[in-house]
């Protein structure tokens, strides 16, 4: 029987050579940039299995974008759509800047034959927008095909030769899968457009986004897999249909999220809206610059959801006030100013 293997698979996303915010492998070890939030979230029906989880990019201390990830993969068992996971991502902006020129990917190391790596090849469909993996000894084995789903912005695509000794991608030589190889690999639109016969990987990515800050944009990749070109070429196509263009036919999954306050600046009067994947103990509280509490606006067991709440801020002097939400493991801080 086939052996199909997605040996790694990092989401990772950047400005520059130097700020490359991933877990992908750099020699001997992962990269460690994410910090998931604790909490994932399942929805299963007899058509449909959804996962949902969060992580922000902390871990890259100093250097972190301060974007926060809302990661969804969905998979579906009724034709056509069930050769396919979609897998949309929210990148959020929390930082106070606003962040430019930014692109969003996957590296994905195959192996398309557990026993014949070596005769794997990758390459990008320019007909059909999408990165190609398959093994061309076993026929036995799948062909895979990934593709950018999300659209507006340019794709890109760079094919690995895991064996390479020479180009601005060597992801086995002494210093590894170094984050400037990732970001040339990342923002160079399609350039290396195959590799193998060999050990084979890619990155296959979009942009650039511009995220001012409290905002967000959505990035969607799909991977489908048949065992022909031409089926795994329609799961890709099937999912362009279902999701392409942001046309979700459901609603997506519910994630623990607080939003901007509005207005902002304020006079006197704000509202705050918030989300809750799950019925939860919420408490949202008002913090002066020296964090000390001002005003408990929410401290009771909400439903899952979107709410809202509304703050008077009469009595208070003008100024910068912070509110946070704690919601079961879920805490979260934002900035508002308060001008009289």
């Amino acid at each position: 029987g086939s052996e199909n293997l997605m040996i790694e698979g990092a989401f990772m996303y950047g400005t520059g050579p130097d700020r490359v915010m991933n877990e992908a492998r750099i020699h001997d070890r992962q990269k460690a940039d994410f910090i998931n939030d604790g909490y994932v979230k399942k929805y299963i029906t007899s058509d449909e299995f959804t996962c949902s989880t969060s992580f922000s990019d902390l871990g890259a201390g100093t250097n972190a974008l301060g974007i926060k990830v809302i990661q969804v993969s969905r998979s579906l068992t009724a034709a056509p759509n069930d050769n396919y996971i979609f897998l949309p991502f929210e990148l959020q902006n929390e930082s106070a800047q606003d962040i430019n020129h930014l692109y969003v990917g996957y590296f994905i190391d195959w192996n398309m034959s557990g026993s014949d790596y070596e005769a794997d090849l990758t390459y990008y469909d320019t007909t059909n927008n999408a990165a190609i993996a398959y093994n061309s000894k076993n026929p036995e084995t799948l062909y895979t095909a990934m593709a950018l789903i999300s659209t507006g912005n340019g794709c890109g695509f760079y094919a690995i030769d895991n064996r390479a000794t020479s180009g601005p991608v060597q992801i086995g030589d002494a210093d590894g899968f170094t984050d400037a190889e990732k970001w040339y690999a990342l923002s160079n639109g399609i350039k290396q457009i195959s590799a193998g016969v060999s050990d084979i990987s890619y990155v296959i990515s979009g942009g650039p986004y511009d995220i001012p800050s409290d905002q967000s944009v959505w990035v969607e990749f799909a991977i489908g897999a048949g065992p022909t070109l031409q089926e795994a070429l329609q799961a890709i196509n099937a999912a362009r249909i279902r999701y392409g263009n942001g046309q979700y036919p459901e609603e997506q999954p519910l994630v623990f999220k607080l939003y901007q306050n509005y207005p902002n600046p304020f006079n006197q009067m704000t509202t705050i809206d918030y989300q809750l994947s799950i019925t939860s103990n919420v408490e949202i509280t008002i913090l002066n610059l020296l964090g000390q509490k001002v005003a408990t606006l929410v401290n009771k067991k909400q439903t899952e959801g979107t709410h809202q709440v509304q703050w008077n801020a009469s009595g208070l002097a003008s100024g910068v006030y912070y509110y946070k939400i704690v919601a079961g493991d879920f805490q979260q801080v934002k900035k508002m100013i308060l001008i009289k």
